[in-house]
């Protein structure tokens, strides 16, 4: 039996396409930049249901030349009773999944269900990770 899914507030990723200017800084924008800039692409986290195996996020995207499209991003349960993965970062992980997937052209495929893998579970985890801090532990101080 399937379960309910479960909506919450719906979250937007705002995503445009990369032009070789974007990360660089580079000259003022440009009437074709501009043109460009403007086919912008929306993510709209729609909710996720829970099953036995895995946890299915859904995503709605939006373009300006393409009608919406619904997109599933699953993540094994496994990922989470093994706690490489916390149910908060969920959401974030599949829209990353999905970015890197659009980036790459699937909004022009048939495709439209993905699978997040172990190893970008662990690449997310190691650019997410922080200092590790013992909670009552007793700063010392600096001795001259």
């Amino acid at each position: 039996m399937e379960a309910e899914p479960a909506f919450g507030r719906a979250r937007f990723f705002p995503y445009r396409q990369s032009s070789p200017f974007s990360s660089l800084g580079g000259p003022a924008e440009t009437s074709a930049q501009a043109a460009k800039m403007s086919q912008e692409i929306l993510m709209q986290f729609v909710g996720f249901t829970s099953g036995v195996l895995a946890r299915e996020y859904t995503f709605m995207v939006r373009e300006v030349s393409i009608k919406p499209r619904e997109f599933t991003v699953t993540i094994a349960n496994e990922a989470f009773s093994e706690h490489r993965l916390s149910f908060q970062d969920a959401p974030d992980v599949c829209s990353l999944k999905l970015r890197r997937e659009l980036t790459n052209g699937a909004n022009l495929l048939p495709e439209s269900h993905f699978c997040v893998t172990n190893a970008e579970l662990d690449d997310y985890r190691t650019s997410h990770e922080s200092a590790r801090r013992i909670p009552f532990a007793r700063r010392t101080a600096n001795k001259p």
